[in-house]
């Protein structure tokens, strides 16, 4: 047999008036806390309206007095949530005194890391432009090596070239000879 309704719908009211006092921290917007309220409102009409459809309806009087019961139970918890909140109590002059030393301790402490950041950042940005110099040097004498081996290769370029055909001429002579030489040894004997 399925729920009754009628408790399916107090149980849902109950869990948003639980959420409404707790918004009474004003954790939740006052925009969101009256919607919610007009919610729970009409919920509250509309149990309203069922307990004095099961009374026309002549039901158990006890399931009526119960429901009834429960409906007081919500109102009063409703009314709860309805109620500001109580605003916080001020702090004694003493509490003040000392969440004020408290203050300037951490702000005291906040200037002092600040002070420590703002040598540090300093002297990262002196030893950043010392490296920034160091590294144009080397990339003048990178650019300067860099030329001096494309001069080198182009001469030796040069150079192979120039002689490539010197020694492949030479190379066929000694062939021809070594071949020459092995033909003569070859008919002698």
């Amino acid at each position: 047999m399925s729920p009754d309704p009628f408790y399916q719908v107090l149980q849902d009211t109950q869990e948003q008036v639980s959420q409404l006092l707790q918004a009474r921290s004003g954790s939740v917007a006052p925009a969101e806390r009256q919607e919610l309220l007009a919610e729970v409102d009409e919920a509250v009409r509309d149990l309203d309206a069922s307990v004095a459809v099961l009374e026309r309806d002549a039901a158990a009087p006890a399931e009526v007095a119960a429901r009834r019961e429960r409906l007081a139970a919500l109102r009063h918890e409703l009314a709860r949530a309805r109620a500001p909140s109580p605003p916080p109590s001020p702090p004694s002059n003493a509490l003040q005194e000392q969440l004020l030393r408290e203050q300037d301790s951490h702000l005291d402490s906040i200037h002092q890391t600040m002070q420590t950041l703002h040598l540090q950042a300093s002297s990262m940005g002196d030893e950043l432009q010392d490296q920034s110099v160091l590294l144009r040097d080397l990339e003048g004498g990178m650019d300067s090596v860099a030329a001096r081996l494309a001069r080198g290769r182009r001469r030796l370029q040069w150079i192979y070239e120039q002689n490539s055909d010197r020694y492949n001429d030479c190379c066929i002579g000694l062939l021809i000879a070594a071949l020459a030489v092995l033909l003569l040894l070859a008919f002698a004997l």
